[in-house]
């Protein structure tokens, strides 16, 4: 995991946008508020090897913190996990074929 923190603290509310690659394929974009969650989804089921999640000020301007986490097969991904301001509340997994 890599993480750059651009300001100390975050506030309470901010906007988050996750992408599968450096190109912005979304996954997620949307305002959060501390404690609340959001989802990232793939219409194909399945993460790339990295996923990015770059937190930005309420008014989506700023931007306060880039996260990068290792998300294909070769490392497990469980609940729990802490990716700097993000926590993996819940994952759903599908059997290899």
């Amino acid at each position: 995991m890599e993480c750059k923190d651009f300001t100390g603290t975050l506030p309470d509310d901010v906007c988050i946008h996750a992408s599968k690659d450096d190109d912005g394929d979304e996954l997620f974009n949307g305002k959060v508020s501390k404690g609340n969650t959001f989802t990232l989804t793939r219409d194909d089921d399945k993460f790339d090897s990295n996923t990015y999640i770059i937190v930005k000020d309420e008014n989506c301007g700023t931007t306060l913190q880039e996260i990068q986490f290792h998300t294909s097969c070769s490392k497990p991904l469980e609940t729990g996990y802490t990716f700097a301001s993000s926590f993996l509340y819940a994952c759903t997994t599908a059997p290899k074929d």
